[in-house]
């Protein structure tokens, strides 16, 4: 055979696969692993067989799982078959396309299966496709609501719960029995502890300083409890997955064992009632809590009496020491006159230092760096930031949940996260500020006592000073979400992350695990085609393992496009990121950013909003107008921000370039090239809906993402779609959900009556928003089930 025919065969043969995967997806990319492994009853959780859902390093020949902050460690490539060279991923492109199903062992194999049925060239849909798109979604909606199965996440409780006792691949100590029996379920609750052994030399041999026990209101801290198992109904997500992010989906809480620690009791318990909560001192507590854990820690330790004075300076115009402060911490002189030269070169230069260079340098020069290659390393601070307003009526069940953030980020893990509440004054005429004693009022008026010392307030005024060159009309909350988050990093600086809480939003699970959970995945996210990943939802029936065949999948959907790979281009920006460390994302294996911590953790995607219908894709101001400014947004803003983004979009609105709320954090990242990450935590919905048509609802993009068109569900009249849905800015499905679980009737389950005959709503660790106007329910409508 000729030589040119041989190589056009070969190239024939190569568009034929990517056709197949590019246009009719009917790769069978295989079962993704499931959150869940089953052992035999009475022995001892074998670890989990390795699989590609979860990150894989090759390290002396052997593939390991994703290792953890304390286990630091260097990965090596290899070379396949095929000479292709891989880091991350246990396994080969060619391989994948060949596989039908990852290799798991049959111990693994989930009780229920999931198939992928292969998609033809006559897709067969349900719905008329001659009718619009939308049109389809309604259609669809509808007769699902019909189906037998519609609704079957409400009404789990207790009663219904299997596969008790399977947690293999989970930290053992993580559970441990009580020996308790409640009066409303035969089953055993379990003391959940999913923080790491702070006392033991593994940690201590790569953690700087000694861990240190905080003190907790009244008596002391109490464990949260659990029970072991899931409803058959919560073992999958149709969006997101609970193995991505290494959460145990196979524990259940219930109300009274999850908030009971936290002042909920049980209407017609025989319990005695709750602590004096208002004499507890939640600010003080944290406080003194970080500064016994100091040596931990690599940032000062500041007061929150000292943040109260600088907001106060602020407003009556004494700036000068604050912002001598700013121009110390900030890149706001350099990025205001662009004659940082000699900064950027050397920022380069760093970018491209040795690995034996980079161990030697300090932590302040790691950031975009591989900052596990050091042996002992300082831990990390962030502070949580919950947003009110003075519009907000405290319910019993807010100040719970507050308690119970604090306890498991702050009190027991020895400082690591600090919480505070940022509340905003709707009325600008008080004169909070140029006033103290106004200032002490509206404070005691507004919040409750036990968080009076956590609590900053600000208002429109504020911003309105510190950003003079922002159009008026634009300072509110609306437009400029993120002032009071920058203002607060740059008055209080001592924490590395900034995470922006809503106080509608609930979990059910432990607050420690899930935000540490979202920063370690967000930390062993490749760059390679992180912003094509980052803009569309992860759909595990479809998309299969996240590490491996969805990496991929989304690899081959750009194949010929072009995608972004560091910064985005744009005249008027001196982008302050990280550069590449090649020229072409091809060069690259899967390797930079790989270890590295994110500047943006966003808990919805990141999509390009330009093509949509959405209402704030022309929120732009300065730079280079909505004509030509490069963008990317989130529909919500529970998000992670690092302290370098905060300051960077600091000196961006100084100098008069503003973004819109749902974009700023999202775009200054695009266009610094700092790394953002779209983490998919799970997300179940009130109908079942087949993997496929939730593409189509939820990724209807050209190349499979949420954005870019007209018919993306971010939209304006698009946003029905997430009606149903456990987590989104439309659903009435948290709360009905929420409602449920603290005993209380709606739609025919839950109350005294059901509960009798059912027992208790129990949830897996899960995300919940909006959940609105809840309230404790009264003694009337919840009691002991039976």
């Amino acid at each position: 055979m000729p030589p040119r025919f041989r190589s056009s065969l070969g190239l024939a043969f190569l568009l034929v696969i990517v056709y197949l995967v590019l246009t009719h997806d009917d790769v069978n990319f295989g079962n993704p692993v499931p959150p869940i492994v089953l052992t035999d009853a009475g022995t001892e959780p074998q670890p989990p067989p390795l699989d590609p859902g979860h990150d894989v390093v090759w390290i002396g020949g052997q593939p390991h799982t994703q290792m953890t902050a304390a286990e630091p460690s260097t990965p090596t490539a290899t070379v396949d078959a095929e000479g292709a060279v891989w880091t991350g991923t246990g396994t080969s492109l060619a391989a994948l396309l060949e596989t039908t199903a990852p290799p798991v062992a049959e111990a693994a194999v989930p009780s229920k299966e999931i198939n992928f049925a292969p998609e033809t060239e006559e897709e067969q849909w349900d719905t008329d496709v001659t009718q619009p798109l939308h049109a389809q979604y309604k259609e669809e909606y509808a007769r699902l609501g019909k189906q037998e199965d519609a609704g079957k996440i409400f009404g789990n409780t207790l009663g219904n719960l299997v596969d008790s006792g399977a947690h293999a691949g989970f930290r053992a100590a993580a559970l441990s029995p009580t020996g308790k029996h409640l009066d409303f379920t035969d089953q055993e609750p379990l003391i959940y502890n999913p923080y790491p052994d702070y006392l033991g030399e593994h940690y201590k041999k790569y953690n700087q300083g000694d861990f240190v026990d905080c003190a907790g209101p009244g008596t002391g801290l109490v464990d949260v409890q659990v029970f072991s198992g899931h409803s058959k109904s919560f073992a999958y997500p149709q969006l997101g997955a609970f193995y991505v992010l290494d959460i145990d989906s196979n524990l259940c809480f219930e109300r009274e064992t999850r908030l009971g620690p936290y002042g909920f009791v049980e209407p017609g318990s025989k319990a005695t009632g709750s602590k004096n909560w208002a004499t507890v001192d939640w600010g003080q507590l944290q406080e003194a809590c970080a500064k016994k854990n100091s040596g931990r820690f690599n940032v000062a330790i500041a007061t929150l009496s000292t943040l109260h004075l600088d907001a106060e300076r602020g407003a009556q115009g004494n700036t000068t020491t604050q912002e001598k402060r700013v121009r110390e911490t900030t890149l706001l002189e350099r990025r205001t006159t662009r004659k940082d030269a000699i900064v950027r070169r050397t920022v380069k230069k760093e970018n491209h230092l040795g690995k034996s260079q980079i161990e030697t340098r300090g932590n302040d020069d790691l950031h975009g760096m591989a900052t596990h290659l050091q042996t002992v390393k300082p831990h990390t601070r962030t502070a949580v930031l919950l947003r009110a307003n003075s519009a907000r009526v405290w319910s019993e069940n807010d100040k719970q949940n507050i308690r119970a953030m604090v306890a498991e980020l702050s009190l027991l893990s020895g400082g690591e996260y600090q919480v505070f509440i940022l509340f905003q004054i709707l009325d600008n005429s008080k004169p909070i500020f140029s006033d103290p004693e106004v200032y002490s009022a509206t404070l005691r008026a507004s919040v409750p006592q036990e968080f009076r010392s956590m609590t900053v307030l600000y208002n429109d005024q504020l911003f309105e000073d510190l950003y003079t060159k922002i159009p008026p009309g634009h300072h509110s909350n609306r437009d400029s979400h993120w002032f009071p988050v920058q203002k607060f990093a740059l008055d209080y600086p001592g924490f590395d992350y900034y995470w922006n809480w809503d106080l509608d939003s609930r979990y059910t699970g432990h607050y420690y695990n899930f935000l540490e959970k979202l920063g370690e995945f967000a930390d062993m996210q490749p760059r390679k085609g992180l912003w094509e990943r980052n803009e569309r939802y992860y759909i595990p029936e479809l998309h299969g393992a996240y590490a491996s065949q969805f990496r991929f999948r989304v690899e081959l959907k750009y194949a010929g496009a072009s995608t972004q790979w560091g910064a985005a281009q744009v005249v008027s920006v001196d982008a302050l990121g990280p550069n590449p460390p090649v020229d072409d994302p091809k060069n690259d294996n899967y390797e930079w950013g790989l270890h590295e911590h994110a500047d943006f953790i966003s808990l919805a995607p990141i999509f390009n909003p330009i093509a949509t219908n959405w209402a704030s894709k022309n929120d732009v101001w300065g730079y280079l107008g909505p004509e030509s400014t490069p963008r990317r947004g989130t529909h919500t803003l529970q998000s992670r921000l690092s302290k370098k983004l905060l300051q960077i979009m600091h000196a961006e609105n100084v100098a008069g370039n503003h973004i819109g709320s749902h974009m700023a954090p999202a775009t200054v990242s695009l266009l610094h090239g700092l790394k953002a990450v779209y983490a998919p935590h799970p997300i179940f919905l009130d109908r079942e809906w087949k993997g496929k048509s939730l593409n189509r609802w939820f990724n209807p993009g050209p190349h499979d993402e949420s954005g870019s068109t007209q018919e993306s569900p971010f939209s304006t009249d698009r946003t029905e779609r997430f009606q149903g849905v456990t987590w989104g800015t439309s659903s009435e499905v948290p709360t009905k959900l929420y409602r449920h679980w603290l005993g209380l009737e709606d739609g025919g389950i839950g109350g005294q009556k059901w509960e009798k005959a059912n027992g208790r709503t129990c949830l897996p660790p899960m995300l919940l928003y909006p959940v609105k106007d809840v309230k404790t329910p009264p003694q009337s409508q919840s009691s002991p089930s039976q």
